[in-house]
């Protein structure tokens, strides 16, 4: 055989050939604590075969092998739990068995839990890893661990001793015991008759010291035997467990058992045993009630228990419980003493509670007087027999006594709306709580009753429950201090009462209690004081101060000079916090309302930088005849204050301390600013300043931060004297500016900017990894947009040429300018061209030709201007074509006909899309224009025409239109043709789709003689004549204003007719701008057809209008006619521009700052018009 055909079947071989992990299973352990009578807890770590079988084999070790090729299938693959001799799971040798399957990686720790053991036997456990890749599969490895053996438990050798029972009443007992050799021991119960049950090996059993409550299987040996305790631990010690639930005068017999294990014990079958019999009934008495809650007519208790399972509570009136509970008695209860019946007839004494609970509220009480309580417990055994402990210990307690001193009430503070109450003679005898209602003009007559707990309505008059006429609550529970009432009316005089009580829900009052009366004042005593502006902006201002006395107050501001037009009583103004947009008070002065409420603070906006703004504060009170205003000298608040100017000394002394290969420190002299902006930019200078009143985000890593304009980033923003900036190129230039300002949210920039430069030490280093992933997108007939995945240079730049590949490589330290217009930038070399440089990711080719292959190379480059470095090893280079004329036409055309239109369907060809052409009578012999982009409109006359009466129905990637608008028994002819592209399409005008097709035919059911439109005072009135009419029904007049058709009335047809018949209609709301008018005539079978189109230029409604000002979010706007719009703000710039149509839209406004601006419209046949807003 010849050498090389050796080398081939070698590698073949190798190739299918599966080779043996090469690693074994390692750190097998058996965990002492998963080691049980039944099963054992088995963890190793996986080897290095993508899987691994475990053999577990009882009595030796294991001897068999697996065989290659082999899947041995146990119960489940990666289980955690798995069992022993499982048929069908047996292995190569003889008792031994395969319990598991594992697929967890190499390397990985693996667990599981093998069950179904036998106790005290030794098991062997062998882990085979084996390669499921190539031949065999699987290809298993004999090598596994050794000597990995494990011996499950066996059952204790010492059984526990239970030393005797103690405590015992008539509902538990106390056992005691000592432990025997085991680890764990359960103590089981039964009753009346001694246990026989035993626990059963390998069964975990769960216990309930409460006897009988655990009924499920692992609480149980048999249906009479319940497992109580359930005992952990070594040792001598003797240990004590309470059993409860247990009946009065009852025998029980426990056992208890030893066992070894967890969750598989094996039991010592032999265990000692006692028995005993309850108590008849309780042998520890109450402590008698507490009280929880103390009422006018209820009293809550609280008692315990003694050691009885239930009790019964015994309740009488001024004197002690004298009588006690028979056994065998069951006694009935009301825990309303005055609804109840005596235990014990002429008693005066009633059972109030029964249970085994430990609360209850009694009611039915009498106030202020005194109640005697006994508790007796007892125990009840499964017949219902009682058993008590007559043990009488009588507790007494005494209901909610009246206060015997009423707090007094005065008045304080007095505004506009409010009072501030006052409460007097605070003394020991008050009330726990109290009661206060107000009373509006007139005394207060109401009067509390005892036992009745009036509801909260706060501090605002009349927002509590009535409670007499025109009595209002104002608290019917309180303890705090007095309140501030407020919603008061300037002008009227006002009642209070307080009453004192004592209780928690049913209250006892003081009668009488305190009272008070005041008047509100309609004209405020008090003005404003304190004035402050705490932020300033360059474009607003926050204006703080202390209120006067009046219930509300508006400020008046004004720029460039003092407020001095005072606000008239009786007149309302409407405020807005946006400078000009609020009431103008009146004499042409500027002098707008910028706030009116109860509080003492606005903010107001929309001001211009460098300005002086007056502001004046007028307290008023709300009466009945409007505001009255408090305008007397030295009673109202003036005051002024400027918003920013730009500071007038720059940074000074800006430079660079210590610079390394990716960081400089940047020092300077900070100007006479609040703060200042640094801008970096890498390679050349800074080419952009802030803008004033926008506020920029700066980060110390460079390129983190806000961007000004086009690689201009903040960097720091602040009032230190140095920063360090990182994220930089080693061996690069860097230019840094600095702007000082005053404000924060609306700063004003000094843009005499300070500049600096620095180039960081050593060379950039070379990019370690190329931009990779190609995609092209958006492919047209002229333009291509090419993205793909950066590599780990800072930047890059992308050389393209048509048809060939580029041969150009770009010189380290040379920065090459770009231009995504192919052709337009600089030509490198045999029309090379740099199409984009910088740090994203993806360029938009432009000014290519259609049909043509484009190739591209990205440079992945590091550092700016004769510090950068490119990679030019392994970089990215693809090609794409821009789009083609399509290869294959549509085919199989299909029509559907009706008398005025005609439903076509075809197979669309390999574009993208198509344009259907239509002609009625013969074929179109027009073509669309490569690049250019058509769009159809469906009925026939009213889409694009291409030639004379050759009308674009369609335009799109779908494979059927209907038409409409046709005449009837009418052949048209169709040229379907296919596109490739999007906005600029390439077509194949070469090889299209020819097919013609002709509406149905019948008598027209209608002679036009003609139709024709005018307008007149506001209104277009359409006009037309018919010479015959068959079977016709009515006429839908419909008008479009170049956004498509919709009909706006209905005018009935004769019928059937020979003769001329004459028919009008008035467009009463005709939209402005050029209008178009048709008629859809209407059979009575349904059909329809169309007239001809008539134009008429409307008027009513040609002027825009803004329906609402100002503007939050959206600018609402109805206009008479399409057209075009451009919103500018005060200075001219434009920022937004977009299409109008005719009547109601919205137009975004997101991003723009609150202000005024300025929308500019033109509307079509009509003059430009400009609309002002305010934007909030």
């Amino acid at each position: 055989m010849k050498p090389s055909m050796l080398l081939l079947a070698v590698l073949a071989f190798l190739r299918v050939h599966a080779t043996d992990p090469a690693t074994s299973a390692s750190n097998v352990q058996f965990t002492a604590s998963g080691i049980d009578g039944g099963q054992f807890a088995l963890s190793f770590t996986a080897g290095s075969g993508n899987g691994r079988i475990v053999v577990v084999k009882a009595g030796s070790d294991i001897t068999g092998t697996p065989v290659d090729g082999t899947t041995y299938t146990p119960a489940g693959v990666n289980a955690s739990t798995v069992t022993f001799a499982t048929a069908g799971t047996g292995f190569t040798g003889a008792g031994e068995w395969v319990v598991a399957r594992n697929t967890s990686t190499a390397g990985s720790a693996v667990s599981m839990t093998i069950n179904g053991l036998t106790t005290g036997t030794t098991y062997y456990v062998a882990i085979f890893e084996y390669s499921t890749a190539g031949s065999p599969n699987p290809d298993y490895s004999n090598v596994t661990p050794v000597n990995k053996s494990v011996t499950t438990l066996v059952a204790p050798t010492t059984p526990a001793a239970i030393s005797g029972m103690s405590q015992v009443a008539g509902n538990k007992a106390r056992i005691t015991f000592t432990n025997g050799n085991g680890q764990g021991r359960i103590i089981v119960g039964r009753k009346a008759a001694s246990v026989s049950a035993t626990p059963e090996n390998y069964k975990y059993y769960n216990s309930n010291a409460s006897f009988g409550l655990g009924t499920s299987s692992t609480y149980i040996l048999d249906p009479e035997t319940f497992v109580l305790v359930k005992a952990t631990g070594t040792g001598s010690l003797a240990q004590s467990y309470d059993i409860t639930n247990l009946e009065p005068n009852t025998q029980y017999t426990f056992a208890i058992y030893e066992y070894n294990g967890n969750n598989s014990p094996v039991y010592m079958n032999t265990g000692s045993s006692i028995t005993f019999t309850t108590n008849a009934g309780p042998t520890q008495a109450s402590n008698g009630v507490s009280s929880s809650t103390i009422d006018g007519n209820a009293l809550g208790i609280y008692w315990d228990k003694g050691n009885g399972s239930q009790t019964i509570v015994v309740a009488r009136k001024g004197s002690p419980v004298t009588n006690v509970p028979v056994n065998g008695q069951t006694y009935g209860y009301n825990a309303s003493l005055s609804s109840g019946t005596e235990w014990v007839p002429g008693s005066q004494e009633y059972v109030v509670y029964r249970g085994t609970g430990n609360a209850v509220t009694v009611t039915g009480l009498d106030k202020a007087s005194t109640y005697y309580f006994a508790v007796f417990v007892y125990d009840v055994d499964a017949n219902g027999n009682t058993y008590y402990l007559t043990t009488l210990t009588n507790k007494p307690l005494t209901t909610a006594l009246p206060p015997t001193a009423a707090r007094t009430l005065s008045v304080g503070t007095i505004t506009g709306n409010s009072a501030q109450l006052q409460y007097g003679n605070i003394v020991s005898g008050n009330g726990y709580y109290r009661l206060l209602v107000i009373r509006d003009g007139a005394p207060i007559t109401f009067t509390p009753s005892d036992f009745t707990l009036y509801t909260d309505g706060g501090t605002n008059y009349g927002g509590g429950t009535p409670v007499a006429t025109g009595t209002y609550v104002l608290y019917g529970k309180t303890n705090g201090g007095a309140p501030t009432v407020g919603n008061l009316t300037p002008g009227h005089t006002y009642y209070v009462a307080c009453w004192d009580w004592n209780g928690a829900n049913a209250p006892v009052y003081l009668v009488p209690g305190g009272s008070v009366s005041f008047t509100i004042p309609s004209e405020p005593t008090s003005g404003p004081t304190t004035p402050s502006f705490p932020t300033v902006e360059g474009n607003s201002l926050r204006f703080d101060w202390s209120p006067g006395t009046g219930a509300r107050r508006i400020v008046v501001a004004r720029k460039g000079a003092p407020v001095t037009t005072m606000p008239s009583d009786g007149v309302t103004y409407t405020p807005s916090t946006i400078m000009g947009s609020g009431t103008e008070m009146g004499n042409g002065l500027g002098e707008y309302v910028v706030f009116d409420n109860t509080g003492n603070s606005v903010t107001v906006s929309s001001l211009d930088p460098s300005s002086t703004y007056y502001f004046a504060v007028f307290e008023y009170n709300s009466t009945a005849s409007g505001p009255d205003y408090l305008t007397s000298a030295g009673n109202w608040l003036s005051t002024s204050r400027a918003t920013h100017s730009a500071p007038s000394q720059q940074v000074s002394a800006i430079g660079n301390g210590t610079l390394t290969t990716t960081t400089a420190v940047i020092t300077f002299t900070a100007g006479n600013g609040s703060s200042r902006l640094f801008v970096l930019r890498e390679g050349s200078p800074v080419n952009a300043v802030p803008a004033n009143l926008q506020s920029y985000s700066g980060s110390l890593a460079f390129k983190s931060g806000s961007q000004l304009g086009t690689g201009n980033y903040a960097v720091a923003q602040g009032n230190t004297t140095s920063f360090t900036i990182s994220n930089l190129q080693a061996g690069t230039q860097y230019y840094i500016a600095a702007f000082e300002f005053n404000g924060s949210s609306g700063p004003v920039y000094n843009t005499t900017s300070v500049a600096h430069s620095f180039t960081t030490p050593g060379s950039a280093p070379t990019p370690t990894q190329a931009s990779s992933n190609p995609v092209f997108e958006s492919v047209d007939g002229n333009r291509i947009t090419f993205r793909w995945t950066s590599g780990t240079g800072a930047a890059r730049i992308v050389v393209a040429r048509k048809s060939l590949a580029p041969v150009f490589v770009p010189a380290n330290g040379t920065a090459y300018p770009a231009n995504a217009a192919l052709g337009s930038g600089t030509n490198l070399s045999n029309e090379t061209y740099i199409v984009y440089n910088g740090s994203s990711n993806t360029v938009n080719v432009t000014s290519l030709d259609p049909s043509s292959e484009y190739y591209f190379t990205v440079y992945e480059y590091n550092g700016s201007g004769s510090g950068i470095v490119y990679r030019t090893a392994s970089i990215l280079q693809t090609s794409g074509s821009t789009a083609m004329a399509p290869a294959g036409k549509s085919s199989a055309p299909g029509a559907t006909a009706t008398p005025t239109s005609l439903q076509l369907s075809w197979t669309p060809g390999t574009g993208t899309g198509r344009l259907v052409l239509a002609k009625a009578g013969s074929a179109p012999g027009a073509a669309p224009t490569d690049l250019t982009k058509y769009s159809g409109n469906s009925n026939f006359g009213d889409g694009p025409q291409l030639a004379a009466g050759e009308y674009i129905i369609y335009a799109g990637s779908g494979n059927s239109v209907t038409v409409t608008g046709l005449s009837n028994a009418t052949t048209y002819h169709f040229k379907i043709i296919e596109y490739n592209g999007i906005d600029a399409p390439v077509y194949n005008t070469a090889d299209f789709l020819a097919a013609s097709a002709g509406t149905t035919g019948s008598v027209l059911p209608v002679s036009w003689l003609y139709v024709r439109g005018h307008e007149h005072a506001g209104t277009v009135r359409i006009e037309w004549a018919t010479a015959q009419e068959q079977n016709t029904q009515h006429f839908v007049v419909e008008r479009s204003s170049g956004n498509g058709f919709e009909a706006i009335g209905t005018v009935a047809a004769a019928g059937n007719s020979s003769s001329t018949r004459e028919y009008t209609f008035t467009d009463l709301q005709p939209a402005g701008g050029l209008l178009h008018y048709r008629l859809r005539q209407v059979d009575s079978d349904g059909r329809f057809r169309y007239s001809a189109t008539v134009q008429v230029r409307g008027k009513n409604g040609a002027q825009a209008l803004l329906l609402q000002n100002p503007v939050q979010g959206n600018i609402a706007l109805r206009c008479g006619a399409a057209g075009f719009y451009t919103i500018v703000d005060a200075t001219g710039r434009s920022l937004a521009r977009g299409t109008l149509q005719a009547g109601m839209q919205l137009i975004p406004a997101s991003g723009m700052a609150p202000g005024r601006y300025f929308l500019r419209l033109q509307q079509r046949g009509e003059e430009p018009q400009t609309l002002s807003f305010i934007l909030q």
